[in-house]
C-alpha cells in the first residue's frame, strides 16, 4: 500500500507545469538577435541530470553558441555560477534548447530560476507566439507569450536637415516644412533634427506633435 501512494505522488508531479514562465528579449524587433532571459519557478525540485527544455516557435533561430556558458540564477551548486555555468544542446531544427544540470547542481522546489541564451534571432515576421518551458520534473509545457514587432530605423536628414524651431522633416519628400503643416497629420513629419526611429505605433513622433 505504501508503494502505491508513492507511485501516485510521482505521477501527479510529472503532470505539473512550472509557474511564472516568462521570456524577456533584449530586442523585440523582427529579424534581430539578442540575449533571451528565460525565467520560471519550479514546482518540483531538480537534481543533477535533470533537464530544462525551452521550445521556441517556428521562425526563431537559436545558434549552437547560445547554449555555451549559460548565465543563470537560482540554482544551487558551484557549477551553476560563472561564465561556463550550464551548457545545453540545441536540436537540429534550431528551436529546441535542452539544458542538463551537471553534477553538483540542483534547484529546490518552488524556486525562481533564470537562464540566459545569447544571439537568439527573432522571426522576420511580426506577431505573438508562445515559447514553452518545461523540466524533467514538471513535464507540462508552460507557455510564455512574446510579441515580435516591426521597426524601421533610419535617418531622413541626408538631404536637407531641419535646424530651425519652426521646421520639421517631411517623411516622404525629405524636405523641411513648417511645423504647422504637421499638426493635422503628426505621422507625416519627423522631429526637427531629422533623425528618428519609427515602428507600428510611432509613439515618439506622436508625442512630439500632438502635444
Amino acid at each position: 500500500m505504501m508503494k502505491f501512494f508513492v507511485l501516485a505522488a510521482s505521477v501527479a508531479a510529472a503532470n505539473t507545469a512550472v509557474t511564472s514562465a516568462t521570456v524577456t528579449l533584449g530586442s523585440y524587433e523582427a529579424g534581430t538577435e539578442s540575449v533571451n532571459t528565460v525565467a520560471f519557478t519550479t514546482v518540483v525540485a531538480l537534481v543533477a541530470g535533470d533537464t530544462i527544455t525551452i521550445t521556441y516557435p517556428a521562425g526563431y533561430t537559436v545558434p549552437t553558441q547560445a547554449a555555451e556558458g549559460i548565465a543563470s540564477t537560482g540554482f544551487t551548486g558551484a557549477a551553476a555560477t560563472g561564465d561556463t555555468a550550464l551548457k545545453a544542446a540545441v536540436d537540429k531544427t534550431g528551436i529546441i534548447v535542452t539544458i542538463t544540470l551537471p553534477v553538483g547542481v540542483t534547484a529546490a522546489a518552488t524556486t525562481a530560476l533564470t537562464v540566459q541564451l545569447t544571439k537568439v534571432k527573432n522571426p522576420t515576421t511580426p506577431g505573438a507566439a508562445d515559447i514553452n518551458i518545461k523540466t524533467t520534473r514538471d513535464l507540462t509545457d508552460a507557455p510564455a507569450s512574446v510579441t515580435i514587432t516591426s521597426s524601421i530605423t533610419g535617418t531622413l536628414a541626408d538631404t536637407k536637415p531641419c535646424k530651425t524651431e519652426d521646421q520639421t522633416l517631411e517623411v516622404a519628400e525629405k524636405i523641411c516644412l513648417p511645423t504647422s503643416e504637421c499638426k493635422g497629420n503628426p505621422l507625416k513629419c519627423a522631429p526637427k533634427n531629422g533623425a528618428f526611429s519609427y515602428g507600428f505605433t510611432m509613439l515618439a513622433v506622436l508625442a512630439a506633435f500632438v502635444l
